[in-house]
């Protein structure tokens, strides 16, 4: 008798067992999908986007977006965008208006292709370096980044 005992209480606590594990499976699955849920919005000019359309996009490792466009580089944070420019004579803006290319490398560099050339952004001083590829006699070179 004692062992017919023992054996429905470990029938039943391995049940219970059973089916508190399956309902803490299905309880994290529904909690866990509603946390990731993706936000979409859309910008545009009145936003401030120097144009309606971006060239190229990318998002570097502190979580700004960043717009190539016709008309300038900007950067959004979410809130407020800051548009980067060619600004003639100031060899520190970006070698062109046009950003084709947008890259940011392992570590961390934001790097722009314009129709100038390539540029490297210096986000402590928010200015550019301008790099220019060297002229070589079996290759020809061109600074336009497309």
């Amino acid at each position: 008798m004692a062992l017919l005992v023992l054996q429905k209480f470990a029938i039943t606590s391995l049940r219970n067992l059973y089916i508190g594990f399956l309902l803490s499976i299905c309880i994290s699955s529904v909690s866990a999908s509603q946390i990731i849920e993706p936000r979409f919005e859309n910008i545009s000019i009145k936003d401030g986007l120097p144009e309606n359309s971006a060239i190229s996009i990318v998002q570097d490792h502190l979580g700004f977006m960043w717009f190539g466009t016709q008309n300038g580089l900007v950067r959004y944070d979410g809130y407020n965008m800051k548009v980067y420019s060619y600004i003639p004579n100031d060899s520190l803006s970006l070698s062109e208006s046009r950003v084709s290319a947008l890259y940011e490398d392992k570590s961390g560099t934001l790097w722009v292709g314009t129709l100038g050339g390539l540029n490297r952004f210096d986000r402590v001083t928010e200015k550019f370096k301008r790099l220019k590829i060297p002229n070589d006699s079996l290759i020809k070179s061109s600074n336009t980044i497309i």
